[in-house]
């Protein structure tokens, strides 16, 4: 499994020279939602359930607007920034 490090390299390295609406590297919008999605996951009664990893959840959120917003693709992206192997 990839570390959140490397999760957020890739997104980083994929989202360079993007902007977000605040004008800030889009990289700061990542970060906020992997926060904010670790938080939330953190005091939900359903995520518990589901046994969710940390991990997984931050990996997910840094990299959720990849293949939608950048040139990268499906196949790079599940070999280097995939939760599971």
């Amino acid at each position: 499994m990839p570390t959140i490090y490397e999760a957020h390299s890739f997104a980083a390295l994929a989202h360079a020279g993007q902007l977000d609406k605040r004008g800030q590297p889009y990289i700061r919008h990542l970060e906020r939602v992997a926060n904010r999605a670790l938080a939330r996951a953190g005091h939900a009664r359903s995520v518990d359930r589901l046994d969710v990893d940390p991990q997984a959840v931050m990996q997910v959120a840094l990299l959720h607007d990849v293949l939608e917003d950048t040139p990268a693709r499906p196949r790079i992206c599940g070999r280097r920034a995939s939760p599971r192997r």
